[in-house]
């Protein structure tokens, strides 16, 4: 009877001995670090000209391997100047260059400058490359002449901050930055036509001294200029708004917080990140727009911009929104 008392007490010793060790193992073994689902992991590079933050895609056969690798380090300066302006990772920025070509520079100083393109989730698509092109030659030549991309690269961002939202908001926010915030200046290192035009911001939006210097601007159907005497007379009634493009209406929004309520740049921005704030707590994980990233329902309607824009503003801004026809 005790040998048998001494046998079990052995066994129950050795199981718990072996329990203490396996947990003991358990517990030295490296832990995982688990990334939440909800962040998004970039793709590795597929193309010679892409990193973390930019991807440019020539869709030629005659690109240009000098001009692309600039247009590489001009973006990623601008992209990681948005990022810190909205305080926002974005996902990679795809450039799509078609490289369509131009007629001939007629001019013999050179042909400077155009800008533009179009923006989707996926990214930007341009016809070519911008910025000063040679008196004879039908794009750009030499690195020093690229334009850096601000406007659209903007656009890409609100797709992904905001998800679905008006166009006329979209360009506001993107002429607004390209005038204000610089980025696409001080990317450009080098001095030239390019940058000249760089530094004159967005037509749209006339404040910077170049731009009050010059007699360029949007022209409006009265023949007057598209600027802040414009917005003044059109709030008087002694102006009509027949141009209802989404840039005009952007652009005058951006004008009629500056003049009636002293909201500019970072007042501006506080609307943009309340709007995020907003965007982020109506798409959760089970949520019609939570679970799939590449669908961008209308979130941020013009009621909701009102609401924030009051919000960040102290003030009622209807007579602003009902003077834009926006509500």
């Amino acid at each position: 009877m005790i040998k048998m008392k001494a046998t079990k007490f052995l066994m129950i010793t050795s199981f718990i001995l072996i329990l203490v060790l396996m947990t003991s193992c358990f517990q030295n073994q490296p832990k995982q670090k688990i990334k939440p689902a909800s962040i998004p992991v970039k793709e590795q590079c597929q193309g010679e000209f892409c990193n973390d933050d930019v991807e440019i895609i020539c869709q030629s056969s005659n690109c240009d391997a000098e001009l692309s690798q600039q247009y590489l380090q001009l973006q990623t300066k601008v992209v990681k100047c948005l990022d810190n302006y909205f305080q926002f990772s974005a996902p990679r920025v795809s450039y799509k260059i078609s490289s369509k070509e131009k007629t001939a520079c007629e001019q013999e100083g050179g042909c400077c400058c155009t800008t533009g393109g179009m923006t989707d989730w996926s990214g930007v698509s341009q016809s070519y490359l911008y910025g000063n092109t040679p008196f004879g030659a039908t794009g750009v030549q030499s690195p020093k002449d690229i334009i850096a991309e601000e406007h659209e690269t903007t656009h890409f961002f609100l797709f992904q901050m905001l998800k679905g939202h008006p166009a006329w908001f979209s360009e506001a926010i993107a002429i607004q930055t390209n005038e204000r915030a610089g980025c696409d200046v001080s990317a450009m290192d080098l001095e030239g036509n390019a940058k000249e035009f760089a530094k004159k911001g967005d037509a749209y939006l006339r404040e910077t001294n170049l731009d009050l210097q010059s007699s360029g601007g949007v022209k409006m159907s009265d023949g007057s200029i598209l600027d802040n005497d414009y917005y003044l007379r059109l709030k008087n009634g002694e102006s009509s708004l027949e141009t209802r493009d989404s840039h005009t209406i952007g652009a005058l929004w951006v004008i009629g917080l500056k003049e009636d309520y002293g909201c500019e740049q970072q007042c501006i921005l506080r609307i943009v990140k309340e709007l995020q704030k907003y965007t982020e707590s109506q798409c959760r994980p089970g949520t019609y727009c939570g679970d799939n990233p590449l669908q961008y329902p209308e979130i941020v309607t013009d009621e909701v911009i009102k609401e924030k824009t009051d919000l960040i503003t102290g003030r009622d801004t209807r007579e602003l929104f009902e003077l834009l026809g926006i509500l």
